[in-house]
Order: structure tokens, then sequence, then C-alpha cells
């Protein structure tokens, strides 16, 4: 190669990399953009065009040895100013993640073929070099309690399918979440890992990496840990997983698994399903934003896109570029689109190369509330203004139509026990952050979200920020049996309202950033001292309470216990003989 041809092919890198486009790009877009003109599959087959009918066969991307030193950073403290970040530095951080290749796959999440990128496309370019040819595996064979391509049904749940088909399955209380059971996850998730490829494996860790960086949520592996429930990740026949966490023995362990060619973001598309989503087109409001072509899909498939009811919008955006969306000829009968836009200057990707900004906005909505809705300028965690985190910043809600009701679903959400004490207008509290994001608020009082309620989330003004919305709740802390000294001291056993129930706190774990972040919830300034020790020294009653918390992790940096990482007590592991008494001190 002589010196002039590679002269221009510098010139041509250094335009790709120095382009606004490729800057500016970011995968945590805070509105999914227009796409028609920035394809990032352009010239690159989509994830299921080379859809193969029979389940058994599946095409294998050829491995490519990830850059360790591009890795994600584990530990999720880095990133606990997230809501704040902007986008640019979210896309550089991601974008070096060089394991977020882009890839096809086929529909049935079976396995993958890897493509050649369109050199001109500056989206491939940024994130895949690889051009290497794809290889063929042996065939796998795919369970048949399989719905939409990777959604496994338990034995009760297929027992109905295969009796009255999806419509009885849809409409059957198996199907639906049972309220008499807790379907989600603790924010501290166990796993385990068993039998896995090397790159499925790799692939897996970086899904939980980038889970861990943008939410609350963190992943322990078992070792000696006896959890209630816990994952294992586990090669069984293609990339499947059950949605929500399952009853009983389904959860010990609730298996995820990952067969060859289940990488990229696809473990993290798993891990979303077992948090509780279903596939991005099947939420309720699908048809304002996509078509079903249902003459294109192959016979016996057309049950695989029905609309669920359950699914829930959580006033998210409709995202094509969701890793849990279909792909354009997902079950295609004859490589024709079955699925299409219906908004001008948008397309269905059907991407499994990383998780959108929604998916992750999603995660944050149902498992972490304090990263998109908080109290600010109160007295104490449990009162403030109400700001909410949208389109990657914080805003407040507007005081018109806000009531008690509305105060009610806040309190709820964010984990305060009961009903709200008071609600106020007029910044009663101070004007917040930022902008008004939210100019109505209108819920009924038996939702379990504000983003469940009928609202007006990023609609345009029409309010100041001296009219912003705050609400009192009911504190959900206290100190029992123990002794207080007004302004000044107080000592007792440590009760938290937790996952919707008071409990005690296992001692195991338990740290004295704990105590502190305990104390200055409860409203004093330090913590002196903890110990289970207490209990018998003051004669405090056993409590009738479950323990909620057990290796309770704080870094201070937390407003409330518990928003520390914890999991339930193991059975049979901790009784009220450990539970944590606290200590509690003004310094004058």
């Amino acid at each position: 190669m002589n010196r002039i041809t590679l002269f221009v092919l510098l010139l041509a890198t250094i335009q790709v990399y120095s382009s606004p486009a490729a800057l500016k790009r970011s995968w945590f877009d805070p509105e999914p953009r227009p796409n028609a003109n920035n394809d990032p599959f352009k010239d690159n087959k989509s994830k299921d065009e080379y859809h193969i009918k029979d389940h058994g066969d599946y095409l294998k991307k050829n491995k490519k040895e990830d850059n360790k030193d591009d890795e994600f950073k584990s530990d999720i403290d880095d990133y606990k100013a997230s809501p704040t970040a902007e986008d640019d530095k979210l896309t550089s951080e991601l974008d070096h993640d060089r394991s977020n290749k882009l890839s096809d796959r086929p529909t049935v999440r079976t396995g993958l073929k890897k493509h050649n990128n369109d050199k001109g496309d500056k989206f491939s370019s940024e994130l895949d070099r690889d051009n290497a040819a794809p290889t063929v595996t042996t065939p796998l064979k795919r369970p048949t309690d399989i719905i939409e391509g990777d959604i496994r049904l338990t034995p009760e749940q297929a027992a109905i399918f295969n009796r009255g088909g999806w419509k009885e399955l849809v409409n059957s209380q198996a199907w639906y979440r049972n309220p008499a059971h807790n379907t989600k996850w603790s924010r501290t998730i166990v796993y385990t890992i068993n039998g896995l490829a090397e790159e499925e494996e790799e692939a897996l860790k970086t899904s939980m990496r980038q889970i861990e960086r943008f939410t609350c949520l963190r992943f322990l592996e078992k070792y000696n840990i006896h959890p209630p429930y816990y994952i294992e990740f586990v090669d069984d026949g293609g990339c499947w997983s059950y949605i929500g966490r399952l009853p009983g023995a389904y959860a010990r362990p609730q298996k995820i698994s990952l067969s060859s060619g289940c990488n990229l973001a696809v473990p993290a598309e798993m891990i979303i399903h077992a948090l509780g989503r279903f596939h991005e087109q099947s939420r309720p409001d699908r048809d304002e934003y996509i078509e079903i072509l249902t003459e294109n899909i192959e016979s016996g498939f057309e049950n695989n896109f029905l609309i669920q009811p359950a699914a829930e919008t959580l006033s998210v955006p409709y995202d094509y570029l969701s890793v849990t969306h279909f792909g354009p000829k997902t079950f295609s009968k004859d490589g024709n689109d079955t699925i299409k836009s219906k908004k001008e200057g948008f397309k269905v990707y059907g991407q499994v190369n990383r998780m959108s900004y929604y998916d992750i906005q999603h995660i944050n909505i149902e498992y972490c509330p304090e990263r998109v809705m908080r109290l600010v300028n109160g007295g104490a965690p449990h009162e403030g203004t109400v700001e909410v985190f949208w389109n990657g910043q914080w805003g407040t809600i507007c005081d018109i139509r806000f009531d008690k009701l509305d105060g009610d679903v806040i309190c709820r959400y964010l984990g305060f026990p009961g009903l709200a004490v008071s609600v106020h207008k007029k910044a009663h509290f101070g004007e917040g952050t930022g902008q008004i994001v939210m100019n109505i608020l209108d819920c009924l009082g038996n939702e379990d979200s504000p983003f469940s309620c009928k609202n007006t989330l990023g609609d345009e003004r029409f309010c100041g920020n001296s009219e912003a919305a705050g609400v009192v709740c009911q504190k959900n802390i206290r100190l029992v049996g123990g002794e207080v000294i007004p302004d000044e001291s107080a000592i007792g056993r440590l009760e938290v309202y937790f996952n919707s129930t008071w409990g005690t706190v296992c001692n195991d774990g338990f740290s004295t950033n704990a105590a502190v972040i305990a104390c200055k919830q409860l409203g004093y300034a330090t913590a002196m001292e903890f110990h289970p020790k207490f209990i018998d020294n003051f004669g405090y009653y056993n409590s009738t309470y479950p323990i909620v918390m057990y290796m309770v992790i704080c870094d201070g940096s937390e407003t409330m216990i518990q928003h520390c990482y914890s999991f339930p007590a193991p059975d049979d592991y901790c009784d009220h003989t450990k539970d944590v008494a606290i200590h509690c001190v003004n310094f004058n």
C-alpha cells in the first residue's frame, strides 16, 4: 500500500470520527430521533432478515476477542450522579465497550449471523469494525413452551396455552401479575452461571455492568449465600426468559437460557424480561406507532403479535430502538416485512447491540424510583417539592389540578407507607431544580406509579416554577422500644418500611454508613453506635414483623436506608435476636 493510499484512508477516518453526527450520536438520546437519514442498519441485515422457519436452525456470529481495556467499570458508585450527566458523557462511556457490535439475529433468538458493515455508514463504523465472515453451527432444538421467540411459559401457563390458545392465556390469572405474589426482584439480584460458553458469559457480564452502571440494580454471584430466590443463567436450548420474578420454587432458581449465539445485548433483553417487561411492540398503544402486516406472517405465528394488556407504558415514549422490539421481518413467511412504522422518519430496527435510553428508563421507573422522582428542599426525605427526571434533566410538576390523590400515589411510589399527609402548591418548599416538566398529573389514587397515571409529561409548559407542587408523606423509618430524649438523642430497634411492608433489619453486614444514613433519615445528625445487644440491654420486645433487609451495604451518599443495597433474609438464617438497634444523636 503506497503513501497516498494511506493518507486518503487516514483522512477518511478523521472525517468519520470528527463529524458532528459521530460526536453527538447518543444511545441515551432524550427523544427517539427520526432515523430515516441516519440508519444504523443501512445496507446491513436486521436481526431477523435471515429468519429460519425451523426453530432448530440458527446462525452463529463468529467470535471476536473483546478489548479488555474497554470494559465497563463494575463499580456503580461512579454513576451516582447519572441523572444529571449529559448524553454525550454517557455515549462516550458506553461506546467504549467493544462487545456492543452491530449484528443480526434471527427471530427466535436462537443465534445470530454476522454481516459486513457498510463502510459509509458512520453509526456502523463507530460500533463495529469486524468484517469477518459468518459461521454456521449445529442446530438447536427449541423448547415447546416458548412464545414470541424468547418468552418461556411456566407449566401452568403452558397448559392454559395448549388448552385454549393465546387468547385464553393472556386473559388468565396465570399470565397477569398476581397481586398475591411480589413479582419484583430485590435491588440486589443474586445469580449463578452454569455451563455458558465463554462468549455468552462475557456478553452476560457486560450486560450486567451496563445495568448496574445506569440503574440502582446490582448483581451478586451466589457462592455461599442462600437467598429465597435467585437467577441461574444456563445453556438450555436458545435465548429465553420468563416474565417477571416467578412465585415460590420457580424462582429457586429462576432460569434464563443463553445458548450459543445469545450474545451482544441479548442477555440484557433476557434480564429485562425477567424484571417484568414484555416486548415493546406488544404494549397497548403500539397501534399508534407500528402496523402489523399479517399477510406476511408465517402461518400459525400470528398470535405472537398480539397486544399484551398487562404491559405498561409507564409514560415512556414508544421505543423503536429497544432491545425488546421485534425486527421488521420477525416471523416472516416470505422475507417481506411483518412490522412497519407508522411514523414518518422512523424505522423498526429490531437491534440487539445495546440497551436504549428508554430500556434503562423502564428499569429505573420500575425498580429505582429515586432516579426518576424525588422530593427536594424539605426538612427530611419524606417531604418536599416533587421533581421528575425527564429528557436528561430534573424538573417539577405544575400544581394545577394537583391534589391529594396525586400525592398518595407519589408517596406510595417513593416507598412511604399509607397516604400522603398533605399536598402543597405555589412552590411551598421552593421552586426545585429545573423547569416544569409535567403540566398535569391526574391520578385515581390506586396506581402503583405516577407514571401510570394520566399526565402531560413532556408537553409544552403553561405553568411557571413558582407553581411547583409539593407533598408531605408519612415517615418510612422508626425506632421502637427504646428511649428518646427530645432534640438530643434516641435509641431503639430499627424498623423500616420496605417493599410495602414494615419490618426489621438484620445485623449481618450492617455498617456505620448504614447507621448514619438511618439516623439522618430520622432527623438526627449522626449515629453513636449500633448493635443487636442493645435489644438485650434495654429489654426491647421481639418484633412481630418480618426481617425485610439483610446484608445492607451503603456507600454514605444515600438519603434513605431503603436505597442501600440489600436483599431479603435467607430462610431460617436471620432471626430477631439479630435485629439492628441504633443510637442516634444530635450535636449542637
